[in-house]
């Protein structure tokens, strides 16, 4: 029997038994990455760079051309006698802007050369494929359940870092523009739109009992769940998986002291915040795809528990 590559996020809330919703709130904690189909040109930092110089030329070329033909019509006006007291072209002046006039010419061939290629580069730039949605259209859609069409999105071959900015997590890697190329793009994706890999899913379910994907702070209080016919490992019922992984209390003493060795305030906040960054940048780079836990989770843990110099 032949498996599906992807899976709408309806599809997947089916799945896992869940609200579109609580799937989106899952993407929006970068628990799960969601794709939409683009046909079109993909341009990344490189073709930013050719595309500005593509303008400058294109200002240039306009300007040569501006002036060849504002020369070329002085000379017409100098051979009928048509010249204006002030306009007076003396022979060596009409010379010298002969000379001029050539000039811009090769300039313009020369930028022609150019024009043609930006033009050939443009068509590697051509990509019909999946790409990954960015924060700002994942919460758009969780919003009001539409999102215009993104003009940024990332390639989902990356590569990636997970960071931890104001105790959420926050993805970094390569962000291309895209460009419509020939036909016009969807003016707006629908949640429909927006699919997971099969392979993510799959790792997801065997990585980790489903009900640690649990929905964004301030959203539905209820835990998100799969249902229980979803192929799962086992693990201790209530123990999320980093505290299994990771002494927390012990990466606390050494926050703490490394906060105070910088002179900062080894406060538990800020203890929480650098163990946070800590958990979710050293299971990126393994390619783990655990969520990481958020500072005021690791916070929570916490309580009551104060960072002393021994």
């Amino acid at each position: 029997m032949f498996e599906p590559k992807t899976l709408s996020v309806p599809e997947l809330a089916e799945r896992w038994k869940m609200t579109t919703r609580q799937v989106l709130e899952a993407a929006a904690q970068l628990r799960i990455h969601l794709l939409f189909d683009f046909d079109g040109l993909v341009i990344d930092d490189t073709g930013e760079k050719l595309m500005q110089y593509d303008l400058n030329n294109k200002r240039e070329h306009a300007r040569l051309t501006e002036f060849i033909e504002s020369a070329e019509a002085k000379f017409k006006r100098r051979i009928a006698g048509l010249l204006s007291p002030w306009e007076s072209l003396a022979d060596d002046e009409a010379v010298e802007l002969q000379i001029q006039v050539r000039s811009a010419q090769s300039k313009i061939q020369d930028l022609q050369d150019v024009f043609d290629v930006v033009t050939r580069e443009r068509l590697k730039w051509r990509y019909r494929g999946p790409l990954m949605a960015s924060p700002e259209t994942v919460d758009e859609l969780k919003r009001i359940g539409s999102a215009r069409h993104p003009f940024r999105a990332y390639k989902p071959d990356g590569p990636f870092s997970l960071q931890v900015a104001d105790g959420m997590p926050a993805l970094d890697g390569p962000i291309v523009r895209l460009e419509a190329a020939g036909t016009k793009l969807k003016e707006w994706l629908e949640i429909a739109d927006m699919v997971a890999l099969m392979a993510d899913v799959k790792a997801i379910e065997a990585a980790a009992k489903p009900q640690q994907l649990a929905p964004a702070a301030n959203t539905e209080p209820d835990p998100i769940t799969i249902s229980s016919d979803v192929p799962t490992v086992d693990d201790k019922a209530n123990t999320p998986w980093w505290q299994e992984k990771y002494d927390i209390m012990e990466m606390a003493k050494n926050k703490g002291a490394s906060l105070k060795a910088k002179g900062s305030n080894p406060s538990n906040a800020a203890i929480s915040k650098e163990i946070a960054n800590h958990i979710a940048n050293a299971e990126r780079s393994k390619g783990s795809v655990f969520s990481a836990p958020n500072h005021d989770t690791i916070r929570g843990l916490l309580t009551g528990w104060r960072w002393k110099a021994e």
